[in-house]
């Protein structure tokens, strides 16, 4: 699968939700890791160059991403229904 046919120009701006790709797996597909998950946990865009189309991205704690992560490597975060405190009997 070519990659850059299916890329979408996002600009990412700072405090955005990302998530981020796991590039481990890019040329090693083994039957174990089909199952793995491809993408990385949310991360926050704490910097952003869009120019240059590369971003830093902090953990949710706060803590922040050692280098910066080419847009390529990035897709929003979306979250689909949102939480809710629930109380169980």
């Amino acid at each position: 699968m070519n990659s850059a046919r299916h890329a979408v120009n996002q600009d990412y701006k700072v405090g955005d939700m990302v998530l981020l790709y796991n590039s481990r797996y890019k040329d090693n597909n083994t039957a174990a890791q089909k199952l793995e998950f491809w993408w990385l946990r949310p991360y926050k865009v704490i910097k952003a160059n869009p120019r240059k189309e590369n971003y830093v991205l902090a953990e949710l704690d706060g803590a922040e991403k050692a280098d910066t992560v080419p847009e390529s490597r990035l897709k929003p975060y979306v979250l689909h229904h949102p939480i809710v405190n629930h109380e169980y009997n």
